[in-house]
């Protein structure tokens, strides 16, 4: 059961409420636009709020999206300013569209790699060196486009863009809810899955509908950006009541604990997947983009087995001296 923190609830109500106002009875963009950017700027700074709260491993899934959010609002707040000053209409990408998509590389940062037996200097800069390469390859995608004689990706195709990204995320995050327990690590994945929900429920729609009928901008339906990244605060400052105490510490089923591991996995194939899109126009980038995954995913895998077989060889030597310890008792039990 989650106690849902009142005032975060009422909060968010009022910014929508005054985003809707302002937008039916005195259409201002610089209003709207300034709510719109101050939502996921409040969910970004209550995530960091809450990370301070948690142990390590669950402060930097906090953290994590914290940051994806804050980027956001970066993009957020680059979009009012070009719309603003320079009034023009989009026909292809923008500077706001790259942070719109950075954002995601650390949602699905903290949905997929982020463990407790994944906690440590090597692991993350594997991760680390993947994110860059996703960063890099988004910009390639985005402002190096030389199809049809564009130098930037058309407006028209980043829909289908934002549409595999929020896609990608909500899967991810759905599947890494399933694979948890109960407790704080699953109401960070559950905060983590409605978030994503929401945000393809909501951006597939707004998106297609400012490429293909007509700009939304400073209309009331332009409240829907606000949704997810006001239920993300209200759900930073909400707590799950522990209703029962656990008798016994409950490990994973072998199919959870099978898709807790693969998880990493999935954050690997979304940057093969981007770097087969960027193939398209920029083999060569693309082709180095597909080896320098795989090899930093194979890294990763290494350390990862490395480890177990250093936590097996110390079990196989802790048996080893029980038993000699086992046999000398029994000689002196004889004795």
């Amino acid at each position: 059961m989650i106690r849902v923190s009142k005032p975060a609830v009422v909060l968010a109500i009022a910014m929508m409420t005054l985003h809707v106002l302002t937008a039916a009875l005195g259409p201002s963009l610089f209003l709207t636009n300034v709510l719109i950017t101050t939502a996921p700027l409040l969910a970004g700074l209550s995530c960091l709020w809450r990370s301070r709260r948690q142990s390590s491993v669950l402060a930097d899934k906090w953290r994590l999206l914290g940051v994806g959010l804050l980027i956001w609002s970066i993009g957020q707040g680059c979009y009012t300013y070009g719309t603003l000053k320079y009034h023009n209409v989009q026909t292809a990408a923008l500077p706001s569209d790259f942070w719109f998509l950075v954002y995601g590389i650390f949602v699905l940062l903290a949905v997929c790699s982020v463990g407790e037996d994944q906690d440590s200097t090597a692991i993350l800069i594997a991760d680390g060196a993947q994110a860059t390469l996703a960063i890099v390859l988004i910009y390639v995608t985005l402002f190096m486009n030389n199809h049809f004689s564009h130098r930037t990706l058309p407006a028209s195709q980043l829909t289908t863009l934002y549409l595999g990204e929020n896609l990608a995320l909500a899967l991810a995050a759905t599947v890494r809810l399933l694979a948890m327990p109960d407790g704080e690590d699953r109401y960070f994945h559950r905060a983590a899955c409605i978030f994503a929900w929401l945000m393809i429920l909501i951006s597939t729609p707004l998106n297609y509908l400012d490429a293909y009928v007509g700009p939304t901008n400073g209309k009331p339906i332009e409240v829907g950006w606000m949704i997810p990244f006001l239920a993300v605060v209200v759900m930073a400052f909400s707590q799950e009541d522990q209703t029962r105490a656990e008798p016994e510490l409950r490990h994973r089923t072998w199919g959870a604990m099978m898709v807790y591991n693969a998880s990493p996995v999935f954050f690997t194939l979304c940057v093969l997947l981007l770097g087969a899109h960027t193939a398209q126009h920029r083999p060569l980038v693309g082709f180095a983009a597909v080896v320098g995954a795989l090899l930093i995913y194979t890294f990763r895998a290494t350390i990862l087995q490395t480890r177990l077989r250093q936590v097996q060889e110390s079990l196989n030597d802790s048996e080893r001296n029980l038993r000699l310890l086992n046999s000398k008792l029994h000689e002196q039990s004889l004795i």
